[in-house]
């Protein structure tokens, strides 16, 4: 941090010795994979759209740090491998409230659907009871279609 910079993350990610380490409030479940990425976004270099395309997966929630950094770059990728793509809006940040303002509004114009967290939870907890019970998907209320 250079000098007369204030300190923008928050405690969670200020206070870690590793900064690439992944916090348990987001950690992964037992046998849940962990792709590590070397770039902005995490589909460039990484095997993470064919791990994807392999599960059978369509849609990619996304949260993370900076909005206008390596989430837009994972954006903008996901929506490239023909993904849905979700950005969870309280789930990213970035050092200014402008550019992450911004971005967060490109990003749902273009490439995803820019949703509340409630939102994607509801979305989330109803569809696995449709699974449990084979029901049709849930619709996302501010999502596009």
């Amino acid at each position: 941090m250079r000098r007369g910079q204030q300190e923008s993350r928050p405690p969670a990610l200020r206070d870690r010795r590793d900064p690439y380490e992944i916090i348990p409030e987001v950690g992964p479940l037992p046998g849940e994979t962990v792709i590590r990425k070397a770039s902005p976004s995490a589909f460039w270099g990484t095997p993470l759209a064919g791990h994807l395309t392999f599960n059978e997966v369509d849609t990619v929630i996304m949260c993370g740090e900076s909005t206008s950094g390596c989430v837009r770059a994972s954006v903008v990728d996901s929506t490239t491998n023909r993904f849905r793509t979700i950005v969870v809006e309280e789930c990213v940040f970035d050092r200014h409230e402008a550019a992450h303002a911004m971005n967060l509004f490109d990003m749902h114009q273009k490439y995803a659907d820019v949703l509340p967290l409630a939102e994607v939870t509801r979305w989330l907890r109803e569809r696995r009871a449709g699974q449990a019970g084979s029901r049709a998907e849930p619709a996302l209320a501010g999502a596009r279609s």
